[in-house]
Parts: C-alpha cells; sequence; structure tokens
C-alpha cells in the first residue's frame, strides 16, 4: 500500500516513501472495533524523541481485528526493549465510525440516503441527482487539496494514502446498482464520473472509468428502453479510457 507522510487529515503530502514498513516491529491496538482517530501530532512527538520511524498501518474507518497491528516501527538497528504502549495509546478505537477523520464513512452514509431514495417506496430520483452532484463538489475540492502538496514537519510518521477508488467505491456503487432502472439518475452519474475522470492525474480518471463501465453494465441490465441504454452508453464514450 503506498505510503505518505503525514498531514493533520492523513492526507498525501507528495513526497517519496522513505523506509519500508515491513522490516518494522508490530503495534497493536488497544481494543477491537472502529479506528476514529489517529493523533498523528502525538506519534510525531514519539517518534522524535525515540529517533523512531512510525507506519500507520490502518486508516480511521477500518474495523480493528484482534491481531491486527495499527502500525509498525523502525528502529534502526536498535535492541533495547522500547514500550509501544505510548503508541498504542495514538489510535482512538470505538464501536461506531465517525466523521470527524473518516471521510469515506461520510460518503457511505450519503450513498445511503441516495439508495433510500431510490427504492420503491420513496421513488424519489431528485434526491439521488443532487447527492450525485455533491459528490463531484467533494471529489473537486479534495482533488484541489491533494495538488497543493503542502509541506509538513511531520516526518517521521507515514500513512496509507487514501485510495481514489475506493473513495467513488463508496459514494457510487450503490447507486449505481439501485439507480440502473432510472433514466435521469443513470445519465446524471455517468456525467459526474466524465468530469471526475478529468481531475488531478490519471488516478481518477482510471477509477472514473471503471466505475462508468460498471454503472453501464447495470443499467443494461435494468433499463427496460434499448434507446434509453443507447443514450447511457454514448455518455460512457466520453470517458478517455486510461
Amino acid at each position: 500500500m503506498p505510503l505518505s507522510v503525514a498531514k493533520p487529515l492523513l492526507s498525501n503530502t507528495g513526497r517519496e516513501e522513505v523506509g519500508s514498513p515491513g522490516d518494522g516491529e508490530p503495534v497493536y491496538g488497544e481494543s477491537v472495533g472502529y479506528l476514529q482517530r489517529v493523533d498523528v501530532e502525538a506519534l510525531q512527538v514519539i517518534a522524535e524523541k525515540h529517533d523512531l520511524q512510525i507506519y500507520v498501518a490502518v486508516l480511521p474507518g477500518e474495523f480493528i481485528m484482534p491481531g491486527q497491528p495499527v502500525a509498525h516501527v523502525g528502529r534502526e538497528g536498535k535492541s533495547e526493549k522500547f514500550d509501544f504502549d505510548c503508541i498504542s495509546q495514538a489510535f482512538l478505537i470505538g464501536k461506531e465510525r465517525t466523521f470527524e477523520e473518516d471521510p469515506r464513512f461520510g460518503l457511505i452514509v450519503l450513498s445511503e440516503i441516495a439508495s433510500r431514495a431510490l427504492s420503491p417506496g420513496i421513488n424519489d430520483p431528485g434526491t439521488a441527482v443532487e447527492i450525485i452532484d455533491t459528490f463531484v463538489r467533494i471529489f473537486a475540492q479534495w482533488s484541489e487539496t491533494e495538488e497543493q502538496n503542502v509541506a509538513t514537519e511531520r516526518d517521521r510518521v507515514w500513512v496509507p494514502e487514501v485510495s481514489v477508488d475506493d473513495m467513488l467505491d463508496n459514494a457510487f456503487s450503490a447507486i449505481s446498482r439501485d439507480g440502473a432502472g432510472t433514466i435521469e439518475v443513470m445519465l446524471r452519474l455517468q456525467s459526474a464520473l466524465t468530469s471526475l475522470s478529468s481531475l488531478g492525474d490519471g488516478e481518477f480518471r482510471e477509477a472514473a472509468s471503471r466505475h462508468a463501465q460498471f454503472a453501464l453494465k447495470h443499467a443494461e441490465l435494468a433499463l427496460k428502453l434499448p434507446e434509453e441504454v443507447e443514450r447511457v452508453r454514448k455518455k460512457v464514450q466520453r470517458i478517455e479510457v486510461p
């Protein structure tokens, strides 16, 4: 999994990876549940004090299982015993997911609202369309933030990069399935993915192309009129295949 130097919100700094977490000593969470927060500042202080490199292994929102490392620590050949409890305490684990440092949870909640709106008992495609538009704004703002590559003083703490493909999964997969039989939703979804394919580097384009094809397959099975399927197919063709 790609790593990046930590910023306050656990996002990428654009710096190259240094070292390898595979050679580090594992640190385990203090309980079982959802990772709610990683105190990056505390980890940086610990790493500076003890001359460590700390590789965070999980991101907020992940469910921490028994025996699952939350981090690996590089100690550069040091053989003396080290108490890892201070590192474990920087990982807040709880019974539920939270929004503060878990952006994917927010995407999932919005996607679930769209799916409920598309249910036969509610039949409100307008709400689903509004949520699709909201996702476009969210990803556009996030892409701009990532491109800034703000410098950071947290040079001893490394975190996994947030996957664009995973975030698009959280946002659009359920809508692709539950809105497949509604032409208005399918057309807006394809327009959204076309817009997102132009953001950032090739990662957005590749992820948007995959999700566009995924949504098209659902539409081909759910839409009753061949003319409607063809309209969706033409939208998909606007995305440049990576």
